[in-house]
């Protein structure tokens, strides 16, 4: 996961999944989701996303795995 506030994305790269549906969450630390998204399998993923300064949780879930993960957003 690389947050990149002066573009305001969130970009993801998946790598070797092999699922061709991918579900990405991004929830704060109260555990509201901000940003729910599928998408299809590509090598990186590029998703708009705008927030506070702050640490945000984010989830990537395919049809075999689920990856959690934690970034900060300046």
């Amino acid at each position: 996961v690389v947050a990149d506030a002066s573009t305001n994305s969130v970009k993801f790269f998946t790598g070797e999944i092999s699922s061709e549906k991918i579900q990405i969450l991004i929830y704060d630390l109260a555990g509201r989701i901000l940003l729910n998204k599928n998408v299809s399998t590509q090598d990186m993923i590029e998703l708009p996303f705008t927030a506070t300064r702050g640490t945000y949780l984010c989830s990537v879930k395919t049809e075999s795995a689920i990856v959690n993960r934690k970034f900060v957003w300046q």
